[in-house]
């Protein structure tokens, strides 16, 4: 997880920088993808509690890019 959180933190100062798009889509399918796997393993864990803590999570990483990146008016 800490080397998933370092990627998370230099896609969101480095490529999101310069291509918000392109870093926001990332962002999104990882946390996604994060958030299905982890749930679906802590239910067949017999951890539904964990699948529930797992939505303040998402919704923590997530929120912050759910918009689209609106285009600079020049």
């Amino acid at each position: 997880m800490i080397g998933w959180g370092i990627l998370l933190w230099q896609l969101t100062t480095r490529v999101y920088a310069s291509a918000p798009e392109l870093g926001r889509n990332m962002v999104l399918t990882s946390m996604a993808t994060w958030f299905v796997i982890e749930c679906l393993a802590s239910i067949a864990a017999g951890l539904p509690l964990n699948a529930v803590f797992n939505i303040g999570f998402l919704l923590l990483f997530v929120v912050p890019f759910w918009r689209p990146v609106e285009a600079a008016h020049v």
